[in-house]
């Protein structure tokens, strides 16, 4: 006979096994995107970046366009743009032109 306890701890075990790898395939991805170009972004970052609904893709990719172009940037000022014009940026070429055009207006 399988003892209640025993089954319950499986099923708690296995539930957390589940919600850690559903949370490393998600970050993971974008988190290598951006070690790999040399702009590392944390992955509280990107956890972030999930929870307010903005794709942490598009913005890896607009950050690592402006780092290597040399803006002084930081993903945080990056997602604030993207947040401000969610409705009018479609790719990551958008949203470096609306960070630049930001920038060069300060």
């Amino acid at each position: 006979m399988v003892q209640p306890l025993l089954i319950l701890m499986f099923v708690v075990i296995l539930v957390l096994f589940v919600a850690i790898l559903m949370v490393f395939g998600l970050v993971f991805p974008p988190w290598m995107r951006a070690l790999v170009r040399g702009t590392p972004v944390s992955v509280f970052d990107i956890i972030g970046m999930r929870l307010r609904g903005s794709p942490p893709l598009l913005l890896i990719d607009a950050y690592s366009t402006l780092r290597h172009d040399d803006y002084s940037v930081t993903i945080g000022q990056v997602e604030r743009a993207y947040l401000g014009a969610r409705n009018r940026i479609t790719t990551s070429d958008d949203l470096v032109e609306l960070v630049k055009a930001q920038l060069d207006t300060r």
